[in-house]
């Protein structure tokens, strides 16, 4: 063999050395369970959001049904007192709060419906991250015991 050649050969056994120690399967499913962990944080996230959200629209509903009786008193009020520009007023302003109090029944149902999808989908994460890891136990096992 001339120098060339053992050159070559040299650089192939540490390449091929080297791949073997990256290709550690091991750390391959180590990656992929790190990956997972952080989906499912993820989701976790986006249900506190969520929750946000629905408590938020909570209020903002609250707050408009309790301004619909104010509402329907100070037209009463305006009626009685004869003053039926007010009257107008009082009754718009009941019949636009009750249709944002509309729209915002409306949005809520539709966080409730996300927040159920997101803990269907955080359950099912959860699932399949502790079958991997035990996949993953296995494997490392087995695969320990292989080199060994």
């Amino acid at each position: 063999m001339n120098l060339w050649s053992q050159m070559k050969l040299w650089f192939k056994m540490k390449t091929s050395a080297v791949l073997d120690q990256a290709e550690d399967p091991r750390q391959v499913f180590d990656y992929a369970y790190v990956q997972q962990q952080e989906l499912l944080r993820t989701v976790k996230r986006g249900l506190v959001e969520v929750g946000t959200s629905k408590y938020q629209l909570e209020q903002q509903i609250r707050k408009r049904q309790a301004r619909i009786p104010v509402l329907e008193e100070r037209a009463k009020q305006a009626m009685a007192a004869g003053r039926e520009d007010l009257t107008r007023i009082s009754l718009h302003r009941k019949q636009t709060s009750l249709g944002e109090l509309l729209a915002l029944e409306e949005q809520l149902a539709e966080v409730i419906d996300e927040e159920q999808r997101l803990v269907a989908t955080e359950q099912q994460i959860a699932i399949r991250i502790d079958q991997f890891r035990t996949r993953r136990e296995i494997f490392s096992a087995r695969y320990t015991a292989a080199e060994a």
